[in-house]
């Protein structure tokens, strides 16, 4: 089982529970709900979590994970770094084929790692430590420069420099291997022609769900359910089918819908993610770091913890388990001189456009809350509460003031929240904000030499973020998963487990 960073991803369900959802198949072994609609099977066109969690069991990474969270190889048979930690020479295995049949070679490796940099990737900035990248994406070469082919099964990556978790990237569903002649041909009415490595095929791909079958290539015996359904479906009628046992595993959003634990024999796992808000500092009104912190004092955070009806913790930062755990909530914002109260006197020149997906549990009730800050400050206001298609590109191209979020911050990598969110350079970035401090920080993360010294420097920007008020953190909390114990999953709790766990199956039929 393998598993990938991810960057920061939003988990969403779905309020509403409108009926007509369509089976892909009659003869299903594991059948798996899902609350939001697949975007896209391409890698590199990946940004919600439902699609990511189909992609890594179609395509394999050139690392992985075991279940204990180790890094191990997976397409690579021999590997080491250089001395100086910026050169990465690969030998494949001469075994893996393509769900159509076709042997993994070295071209395969290099023409996906070249399409992960394009400007057509929506994540392009995970190759962006490649040597070459930006001459690359920008159409100024060919080729990505530090890319080399020796024979079918060697090549090598050379980086701009060192830079401490990039194995850990391999083993990310950015780093997916795809057939290069095939992925191209991707077509979102229908499976088209997506070949992987991994251990299913798709066999059938429309707005309902995913249907996926036994890879006859695979290169490995894990995959001992012959097929697996994703369907999509509202979070109330998912709980009705797996309480039915018609779905064998949901993720658990919503206390008003009651699991029938114990008539449907399961077992429960937890997924750690981060609730806050961000703002996008290109709009006038949140460029004034009064305003961000009247809103950051104002904000009733107990009330937007009670609304989430889970385990919930409050949260001091982005990051899990520590960093400013010890804090109280004043010591987390920026409050000029604990004397000058920022919502004295607040003037504030526009409107504030605030970004909710409707798919956030009780997302009308967190409107209301945040309007009656707005209301109270006497700050003029719009809301976009959007389906999640819309919210994510709405987002991801800036078109909002204040976004109302989540995130997982897991996978042994801060940086895969920190570059694609809070780093100026980034597609990705939440913030917008354009602080040469903060870009300076995170590159510095990058390139720590180890460990230790990356934490404390990812510590920085998360106190940063906060002291700042780009990000105004919420709460923590533990999203229950459920799934049938005759399964016979492995239950391990911990940070992203549903992905370790799930999303690569170790499953008993």
């Amino acid at each position: 089982m393998k598993r990938r960073i991810l960057l920061i991803i939003f988990v969403l369900t779905i309020a509403l529970c409108p009926h007509g959802y369509g089976s892909l198949s009659d003869s299903r072994e594991m059948r798996i709900a899902v609350t939001s609609r697949v975007n896209s099977l391409d890698p590199i066109k990946q940004d919600d979590v439902t699609s990511t969690s189909i992609i890594v069991q179609i395509f394999d990474g050139l690392f992985g994970y075991n279940n204990r969270g180790q890094l191990i190889p997976v397409l690579v048979d021999e590997w080491s770094v250089s001395e100086d930690r910026k050169v990465y020479k690969l030998t494949l295995r001469d075994d893996i084929r393509f769900s159509n049949g076709e042997t993994l070679n070295s071209k395969h490796v290099i023409d996906s790692i070249e399409r992960l940099a394009s400007k057509e990737s929506l994540n392009s900035w995970a190759a962006s430590m490649i040597s070459g990248h930006e001459e690359y994406k920008q159409g100024l070469s060919d080729t990505l420069s530090g890319l080399m082919v020796y024979d079918n099964r060697r090549l090598s990556i050379e980086l701009v420099e060192p830079y401490e978790a990039f194995m850990h990237l391999l083993s990310s569903v950015y780093y997916s291997i795809v057939n290069e002649v095939d992925a191209h041909a991707i077509d979102d009415k229908g499976c088209g022609k997506i070949y992987g490595t991994g251990p299913y095929r798709c066999a059938a791909y429309n707005s309902n769900g995913v249907y996926l079958k036994h890879n006859a290539n695979y290169h490995s015996e894990l995959n001992n359910i012959p097929s697996i359904e994703y369907t999509v479906m509202p979070w109330c009628d998912s709980v009705d089918a797996f309480n039915n046992g018609e779905i064998d595993l949901i993720r658990y959003y919503n206390d008003d819908y009651a699991v029938d634990a114990e008539n449907s024999s399961v077992e429960v796992v937890y997924q750690f993610s981060t609730w806050y808000n961000a703002f996008n500092l290109q709009k006038k009104v949140a460029q004034d770091d009064r305003f961000r912190t009247a809103i950051a004092l104002t904000l009733d955070k107990a009330k937007l913890i009670g609304l989430a009806g889970r385990s919930v913790d409050p949260a001091r930062g982005m990051l899990p388990d520590g960093f400013g755990k010890a804090m109280d909530d004043e010591a987390s914002l920026h409050v000029y001189d604990g004397v000058d109260d920022p919502r004295d006197g607040l003037n504030v020149d526009g409107v504030a456009d605030l970004l909710v997906c409707k798919s956030t549990p009780k997302y009308e009730e967190i409107i209301k809350e945040y309007s009656r800050v707005f209301e109270e400050l006497g700050v003029k206001y719009r809301v976009h509460a959007e389906e999640f298609t819309e919210y994510y590109r709405k987002r991801r191209e800036g078109e909002f003031t204040i976004v109302y979020a989540n995130v997982i911050p897991s996978y042994g990598d801060p940086d895969a929240i920190f570059f694609p969110y809070f780093h100026s350079s980034s597609k990705g970035n939440i913030t917008r904000h354009g602080d040469e401090h903060l870009d300076d920080l995170i590159m510095l993360s990058r390139k720590a030499p180890n460990g230790i010294e990356r934490a404390r420097i990812n510590h920085d920007i998360d106190r940063y973020l906060i002291e700042k008020t780009y990000v105004i953190p919420l709460y923590h909390d533990y999203t229950k998963i459920y799934y049938n114990k005759d399964l016979a999953l492995p239950s391990t709790n911990g940070l992203g487990s549903w992905f370790i766990i799930i999303n690569r199956t170790r499953w008993k039929s």
